[in-house]
């Protein structure tokens, strides 16, 4: 048997192995959240600082990212670099219909087209609009202006 000892990590290897084994349970951490797991969003630790970014579709779930990460009491600190694109998170598509093939043929066989059953068409929700609150004016009363005046000569006489 022969016993070899492992290389010696080169000087700041242990930190870079620490923030990796961070950024492991940083990850872990938000993919256990049903919510949070649903986003596109990344998170990386670098000595001790946890920096979160990608899109998320409100302020609401972008602080419970940011909550969630402040759990690892080994953080520093959490830079919350998200933006809110408020779009909703993407959702599983439903599985086609095991009677229907991924690609139907537009015509088979002996079987007349109008007869060959096609997949119903995706249900699209329109997208809430949403107005700006109303532009309450308000009428603020200035003090009167004061202009320097001129100097002039005094009158010769």
């Amino acid at each position: 048997m022969i016993a070899v000892s492992p290389a010696p990590m080169p000087p700041g290897g242990e930190a870079a192995a620490r923030d990796l084994r961070m950024t492991l349970r940083a990850r872990r951490l938000l993919l256990a959240d049903a919510e949070l797991a649903q986003l596109n969003l990344g998170v990386r630790v670098r000595d001790r600082v946890a920096y979160l970014w990608g899109p998320v579709p409100s302020v609401e779930l972008s602080f419970k990212a940011e909550i969630c990460l402040r759990e690892m009491f080994e953080l520093t600190e959490v830079r919350n670099q998200m933006f809110v694109s408020g779009d909703e998170p993407a959702k599983p598509a439903p599985p086609a219909p095991s009677f229907l093939p991924a690609a139907a043929a537009p015509s088979l066989p002996g079987l007349p087209s109008d007869k060959v059953m096609q997949p119903p068409p995706p249900v699209t929700r329109p997208r809430p609009v949403v107005e700006p609150p109303p532009v309450q004016e308000e009428e603020i009363e200035l003090p009167p202006l004061r202009l320097p005046q001129p100097k002039t000569p005094a009158p010769k006489g």
